[in-house]
This record gives structure tokens, sequence and C-alpha cells, in this order.
């Protein structure tokens, strides 16, 4: 690793990382470290691999049931996508031969994936037939777990009784953009189980779950492509008491080691000894563009970075506020209750340009983003302000604000658009400036149009939008996504999947 990418505190090479998950041999241990290594990027920019930056890029697919404006050149092929943490059940379909992808699930049947893409601001749906081959048919959604440049980190349910999650067979799978390099097709694997030291009430063994709030996914892919390996890690906040301080957990897994590890007890920097992580907890999981950080994000609070690039006996993490006014105590949500929804209103993401947050505070949101006290003197319903992290100092940079007769103007007068609070930020990967957002007059009415729409910040100017809408279709498969588009409550996750998935023919390109 270049020595001006070291951590301020520190932390060693990267011929230490091999220690990320120990193997049985000397030998073994330096096939990882190798590997790692090898896959590091060298530059920041990773179209360099392809090319240039409009090489290799899929031409998006347009869906039967959106409409988009804007000003964007039809042309523009891009290399990201806003894919839905909800999937859609799909029958029988075909494969796309494109993005499709099959493997045994845990009870000997056979899984297809499958991934309905469009362009962003439109909403990419993870599509998934499990209904092939022996075993019980998965009664639940399928749904993305966490994703990273090429790979996504899939869970598929099964519910063996209707009536007793102690018998859930949950499984994880890795799907590959480019899993078959032989002949540049996707590829699907599945995870192996990992168990909780202690059983559960039934006297069995008691599966670790996987939440996209709690597990994140890094690619190892090498710049020449040829190396398809990943990392899977899941971080846990425990406490023996209410009065203990808390402790963290890390559970990691190599893609080829074929065990799962933990850490226990991991210190944090910069937490205060633990004290700073009293009320914290964990709303989402980021693996940064350069492939140096995995962050745990508590969108009241502040990141846990664990940094990829360098290991010792033990993961190194370490904690970053967020520039918000904290919340004292547990932070309660009077409209949603308990936490609340706070991916709702905030997202940090990960850009070709470094992290991203962004924070959309409103008058209802009283006891978080600008503070209670301040809140009530507001003149606004809410505001949008972004931020950049500087990896040098771990300090945030303010990069832009808008307010909603800002937002209101941009996007000009008339009844197209809804005028509501904008929701569920993600920032474009490509141009760190443009941020979309879900705009829906009612939530829970599935004839309402679902507006998703792309704004520069700086600018202040809408980039594009496109309308999911409801509509009725011969096929089961586009029902299905489409109703995961309009009525989805679930959040967003940006992709670079385009960019590593072929130049095939199933994308779908928006109306202009």
């Amino acid at each position: 690793m270049p020595p001006n990418c070291k951590l301020d505190h520190g932390v060693a090479d990267m011929s230490d990382h091999h220690r990320l998950c120990r193997r049985s041999s000397d030998s073994s241990s330096s096939r990882w470290n190798s590997r790692y290594r090898s896959s590091r990027p060298t530059s920041t920019n990773d179209h360099d691999e392809k090319g240039g930056p409009g090489h290799h890029r899929r031409r998006f697919k347009r869906s039967s049931c959106s409409s988009s404006v804007g000003r964007r050149s039809p042309d523009y092929r891009p290399g990201w996508a806003i894919l839905s943490i909800a999937g859609a059940r799909r029958k029988d379909f075909p494969s796309d031969r494109t993005t499709s992808a099959t493997a045994l699930s845990s009870n000997g049947g056979e899984v297809s994936v499958s991934f309905d893409l469009v362009g962003p601001p439109g909403i990419s749906v993870l599509a998934v037939d499990p209904r092939r081959g022996p075993g019980p048919v998965a009664s639940t959604r399928p749904d993305v777990v966490a994703t990273h440049r090429d790979v996504v980190l899939l869970d598929i349910s099964a519910m063996l009784s209707p009536f007793s999650r102690a018998d859930a067979l949950v499984d994880y799978f890795v799907y590959h953009a480019n899993g078959d390099p032989s002949r540049r097709l996707p590829s699907l694997s599945l995870l192996p189980v990992h168990y909780h030291e202690e059983k559960s009430f039934t006297g069995k063994p008691s599966q670790v779950l996987l939440h996209k709030d709690d597990t994140g996914i890094m690619s190892c892919r090498s710049k020449e492509g040829d190396n398809s390996s990943f990392v899977v890690a899941k971080l846990t906040k425990t406490r023996a008491d209410v009065d203990s301080l808390p402790e963290i957990e890390v559970v990691t897994f190599l893609s080829g080691s074929g065990t799962w590890e933990v850490f226990k007890k991991v210190h944090v920097h910069g937490s205060n000894g633990g004290h700073g992580l009293r009320w914290w907890s964990t709303d989402a999981v980021v693996a940064d563009y350069q492939r140096r950080f995995l962050i745990w994000v508590d969108y009241y609070r502040g990141m846990i970075l664990m940094d990829m690039s360098s290991w010792e006996s033990s993961p190194r993490l370490r904690y970053v506020p967020l520039p918000v006014e904290t919340a004292p105590g547990d932070p309660y949500d009077y409209i949603y209750h308990g936490r609340g929804c706070p991916g709702h209103s905030r997202s940090v993401c990960a850009t070709r340009h470094g992290i991203k947050f962004v924070s959309i505070d409103s008058k209802h949101c009283s006891n978080w983003g600008v503070g209670h006290d301040k809140v009530l003197m507001w003149n606004h319903t809410f505001r949008i302000t972004t931020w950049s992290l500087r990896e040098g100092d771990y300090t945030w940079r303010k990069d832009a604000r808008m307010y909603e007769e800002e937002l209101w103007a941009v996007l000009g007068s008339g009844d197209r658009f809804p005028r509501v609070p904008p929701e569920k930020p993600v920032v474009n990967m490509e141009n760190p400036d443009a941020v979309c957002f879900r705009l829906k007059k009612n939530a829970y009415r599935y004839e309402d149009p679902t507006w998703m729409i792309e704004v520069d910040m700086r600018k202040k100017v809408l980039v594009t939008a496109t309308a999911h809408t409801k509509t009725t279709s011969s096929s089961y498969e586009e029902d299905a996504i489409n109703s995961v588009r309009i009525g989805s409550h679930d959040l967003f996750f940006s992709t670079e999947l385009p960019h590593y998935l072929d130049d095939g023919q199933a994308c779908k390109k928006r109306r202009r």
C-alpha cells in the first residue's frame, strides 16, 4: 500500500493484512496476503482497467412502467445503479443470459438469480426464482444484504415451519458479476453457515444471521480482473450487563477459506475507551470505493471504520463522528417510534471521489438533525445538506445546502412532482455533487407514482427524474418487480454492477 495511504495511528503495511483469515499453515496465509495485495488499486479511477470511463458499460433498458424527464444525453451509459434492498420473487422466468446466475441452496434446490437493471435514478431490483429442484419453497422475499463493486451479498430465507423461527433456514449467497472469467459470466456461491457459541432455546445450534445494518462485503478484485475473492464482515456490539461498557465483536469470512473467524473485544480508536459507544448502534454498512474501509454507520452519532488495507492480530477500528448534533441518550423518533428510520433521511455513500454524507433535516424530526431547540425556530420545513469526509484527519467538509423553496424551484411549477419532503438519499457514484431522492405523495398508496429524482446540489438543477407507476402486465415477473419499485418501504444501495457486467442487451434504457 502507498505510504501516503497509511492511517495516522501507525497501522502496519499490507503485508500484515493476511492475518484477516489466519490459515492452518504459513503457505495458505501467504496465498491470502498475495491475493489481496495483488487486488489493491494503484489508481483512484477504476475505469483504467476497462480502458476508459465509457468502455464496457452496460446499455440500460427502459422499464415499461417508467417514464423519465431531464437534461441528460440519451447516449449516457452510467456505470452504477440504485439497487433496492427488497428483491422480487419470479417464477419460471427464463435466464436473460446477461445477469443470471444459479447455485444450489442448502436444501439441494436450485436458486436462480438475476437483476433487472435500470439507469439511475430509476430503481434496479434483484429477482430470484427459488422453486427449482428438491426442497421447500422459500416463503419470504429475497433481500440484498450488502454490495461492493462486482459482488452482492444476498439473503434468501426458506421457512420450514410457518410457526417457528427456530426452524428457519437462511441461505446467504454471493453474486459475482464476472465470477467466471473464462466465459465472462456471473456466478453465484453459497456461504457456509456460521453458528453462535450458545445453542438456541430448542437445544439446536443457532445460526448467526447477517443483516444489512451490521454486515458488509468487500471485493478483492484486481485491476486485471483475475482475482475474484471477497471478504464478508459482521460487526456486533455486546454488553455483559447494562452497567458495563460495550464490547465490539467482528466476524469475518474470506472467500475460499471455508471458515468464519471471530474477533472479540476489538478496540475502537477514538471512542473514549468505549464510553463513546454506549448509545451507538448500527444502521448501515458501506464499503468505500478504494477498497480501504468497511464502514458501520449510526446515523444519529457516527461511524466505525475498519481498515482493510492492514491487519495485525485483530481488526483495526476507528470511530468517526458524523457532523450532526447528537441526541442525548438513546434517540427516540416520535413518528416511527423507537430509533425510527433514520436511513429515510440520512445516508453515507461511497463514490469514486470519496465518502459522502447526506442529511435531510426536518421540523418533524425534532430530537435529531439540527437539535430540538434550534429546529423549533426554523422558518423552513426541511433542508438538505451534503458533506465529504477528509480521509487525512477524518473530519467533514460541508459541500452544499438546499432548502425546500430551492428544491421546489429546481423541480419547477406545476403538479408533476409531489410537494413532499424528499427521502432515501443516494449520492451519484460518478458525480458526487448529484444526489438522488424518492418523492412519493403517500408512501402507503400503491396507486401514487413513485418519483426518483436526481438533483445537482451545487448547481441547483434537476439532472433527471424517473416515475415508476402502477401497471398491469402479462408477465408475473414484471408485475413483481414493479411492485418493489412502487411500494417498497426499504432503502437503497448504490452499486457498480453495470460497470462489471458484460455488454448484453438485457439492461433497460430510460425513455427520454
